[in-house]
């Protein structure tokens, strides 16, 4: 590694929930029941964002060479013993500009910007136990969730025949055609629109253009990415099935690129980073694929000489296959 890299978890963290609740924070989560899970998820104390950060934590607690050097209710800051820099995890609440019954894309852009921003601000220079430095060299924006051109998932779901491809998709928002400027100016953003800069780099503020997007596919079964994982500047990251079945059929949307398996087990993690054995929980989606790409985006951003280094806003090398559902291996073996 040759610099320190910041992940933000872009998600919805019910308005603070950026750890998962006791009742899956130490060995006794294998007891927790269904009704339990449920009730935390709408009390807001189990959100969609801690998990997603959980899992992305998970997979870094399981690498040999980090340890946890830092953390707070929003952040955890890893340290490749190997190397002497960091990756850190931090989450980013999304939950008030996902507040309406109807999501404005503009608000939700506005928000990503001002806060990817914000949090990577606020670790420039940070003093950490032991006498390290912060200095983040690179950024990755997790995003596991996508735009839909309805006004609910069950208006989007009873209509999902009438999108079969991604033009189909792309027209339901009202659009001619799928080309990104097309995508752009149809919702709204022309010239100096948020996520104009957002993707274009000019509203990253505080760094060069070492930066990295990733987003998940989608859920939904279908042969094209969702938004924002549809954008060109973004990695889409999909499921890919190791083995035919006839049922259930592959749940996952087609993506740039596959990594494999579908559930995951859950472990408890401390906030020292200590991970747990695997209980009977476990936890599938693409929102859970996506963290898996995040991650090798960071390590790779963080060495001397990326191997498949992200150029905002240039098409990222990882996407540059004509093909959907690349194994991530051979992606990146073609960088």
């Amino acid at each position: 590694m040759a610099g320190d890299v910041v992940i933000v978890v872009a998600d919805d963290f019910a308005g603070g929930a950026f750890r998962l609740p006791s009742d899956l924070d130490d060995p006794a989560a294998g007891t927790t029941t269904l009704a339990r899970l449920k009730a935390l998820a709408e009390s807001g104390e189990l959100s969609h964002g801690a998990l997603v950060m959980h899992h992305l934590n998970a997979l870094i607690a399981s690498l040999p060479s980090f340890t946890v050097v830092d953390a707070d209710r929003d952040y955890t800051v890893w340290l490749n013993g190997d190397a002497g820099h960091h990756v850190v995890v931090a989450g980013l609440d999304l939950a008030e500009a996902v507040s309406s019954d109807a999501i404005a894309v503009d608000v939700v852009a506005d928000a990503l910007v001002k806060g990817v921003n914000g949090v990577v601000s606020r670790f420039d220079m940070l003093d950490l136990p032991g006498g390290d430095t912060l200095s983040p060299e690179g950024v990755v924006v997790n995003m596991s969730w996508v735009f839909l051109p309805c006004s609910s998932i069950e208006e989007f779901l009873a209509n999902k025949d009438a999108y079969p491809t991604f033009a189909d998709y792309v027209n339901g928002l009202g659009i001619t055609g799928y080309d990104f400027d097309e995508v752009v100016r149809a919702l709204g953003y022309v010239g100096d629109g948020a996520l104009v800069g957002f993707l274009d780099g000019g509203s990253f503020e505080f760094m060069s253009p070492k930066a990295a997007l990733v987003a998940a596919s989608g859920n939904f079964g279908m042969g094209y990415q969702m938004l924002p994982a549809g954008w060109r500047q973004v990695v889409g990251v999909a499921v890919r099935r190791e083995e035919q079945r006839d049922f259930p059929g592959r749940y996952s949307n087609s993506g740039d690129v596959t990594v494999a398996g579908e559930w995951v087990g859950f472990q408890p993690l401390t906030l020292d980073g200590a991970l747990g054995d695997p209980t009977i929980l476990s936890y599938a989606g693409t929102s859970y694929a996506a963290p898996l790409v995040s991650l090798y985006a960071a390590l790779d951003l963080s060495r001397s000489a990326p191997q498949c280094r992200h150029l905002q806003p240039n098409e990222p090398p990882l996407t540059k296959s004509p093909e959907l559902d690349v194994p991530l291996v051979d992606a990146i073996g073609a960088c």
